[in-house]
């Protein structure tokens, strides 16, 4: 890809009003996903998680949670990202630590460096 053609995919925006009927094809939904997968985070920790919404009593339930969205609900599948809380991240970072080996003080210190 050339580098004009990522300035203007980057560029572009639209907001989406309505939603066809088509439903999206599970290959387009898998590189979707996996496209955030692999965004840049700070020390691949993926702050985030995607819960994928598609069937209807699930959607209706997020309806009643999310009422002024209406327009949005009515997509083939719902995306919905939450945030990783910060025990949730220390956890994550304890595991990176350990199977990187470190033990002791390096690990002590390590937790340390992360936290400031």
């Amino acid at each position: 890809m050339k580098k004009e053609e990522i300035k203007e995919a980057l560029e572009f925006r639209h907001a989406c009003k309505t939603f066809s009927d088509k439903k999206i094809t599970k290959e387009d939904l898998d590189l979707i996903l996996e496209s955030a997968r692999m965004a840049p985070s700070s020390y691949g920790l993926e702050p985030w998680n995607i819960i994928v919404v598609n069937s209807n009593d699930l959607r209706n339930k997020v309806k009643e949670m999310a009422p002024y969205n209406g327009l949005r609900l009515e997509a083939s599948d719902l995306l919905i990202f939450t945030a990783k809380t910060a025990k949730g991240l220390n956890v994550h970072i304890d595991h990176m630590l350990q199977k990187r080996g470190l033990k002791g003080e390096q690990l002590v210190k390590a937790k340390e460096s992360w936290q400031n």
